[in-house]
């Protein structure tokens, strides 16, 4: 089943179940399903991340409708998601993630900081200028970075460092778990927005899942670092403003 081919900072796959099993209990007396036949219409994400929580939604049956927004401020993150869902472009990254997996074995760091460096250089700055070249250079670094940690500094570079495997060899190209996410995807609209106007668009019919960076409530480390202007605490406090208007035009608002 799809699971999510990009490993990502609060990702919810290992939740997954719990969510599944509060959403069946119904909280506030409301059904808490993305379902055609009973008239509902989208499943909205303005968070998407690595994509864990759709794809546990749809493996666990609560999603079952073909129209759904999946949408990120991360533009690299989209471009990538979408270079795997189309089949047009899916073969051609496949092909290159094996030779960099290839290059990669000759040299681990060498290649890591080169690989790095244009990503910051020539990728990050324009995303969609050749949508297989950044899909296969964001998940060859997601791959072989520290922990998978996509972060990035104020100039919008990805700083993470090389990272190790424990078993001394690293899996760069998984071809069955990108074909198994692109069939999951299929249909969904990806997206390159700003969380505030995605969860605007919400609306009667919808089913909004909203998963923002954590606010740090003890004076403790939370990792918002997934863009170049981080997460302010006044953008908690829109999340919930829009949030709550969202909910009073009709949406259901998971939070």
């Amino acid at each position: 089943m799809a699971r999510p081919f990009l490993k990502w900072a609060g990702g919810k796959t290992k939740l997954t179940e719990d969510i599944v099993t509060h959403m069946k209990s119904k909280p506030l007396g409301i059904r808490w399903t993305v379902r055609q036949d009973l008239g509902d219409k989208r499943y909205i994400e303005p968070f998407v991340g690595g994509a864990g929580a759709y794809l546990g939604l749809w493996r666990h049956g609560m999603i079952n409708t073909k129209s759904a927004i999946l949408a990120d401020i991360n533009e690299v993150l989209i471009v990538t998601l979408g270079a795997i869902a189309d089949e047009g472009t899916r073969g051609a990254v496949i092909r290159m993630l094996g030779d960099m997996e290839t290059e990669f074995e000759k040299d681990h760091a060498g290649y890591y900081y080169e690989r790095r460096s244009y990503l910051n250089s020539s990728i990050i700055p324009s995303p969609g200028k050749d949508i297989v070249e950044t899909a296969a250079h964001m998940i060859f670094i997601n791959k072989t970075c520290f922990n998978g940690l996509w972060r990035v500094n104020s100039k919008g570079e990805m700083n993470t460092p090389l990272g190790r495997s424990p078993s001394g060899k690293t899996q760069i190209l998984d071809k069955h778990g990108l074909m198994e996410f692109s069939s999951a995807v299929n249909g969904a609209k990806l997206l390159h927005q700003d969380w505030k106007e995605t969860i605007k668009s919400a609306g009667e019919g919808d089913l909004v899942y909203v998963d923002p960076p954590y606010w740090p409530t003890h004076g403790e480390y939370v990792f918002r670092d997934y863009s170049k202007e981080g997460f302010l605490d006044d953008e908690q406090i829109e999340v919930a403003r829009l949030c709550a208007e969202a909910a009073a035009r009709g949406a259901r608002v998971i939070i």
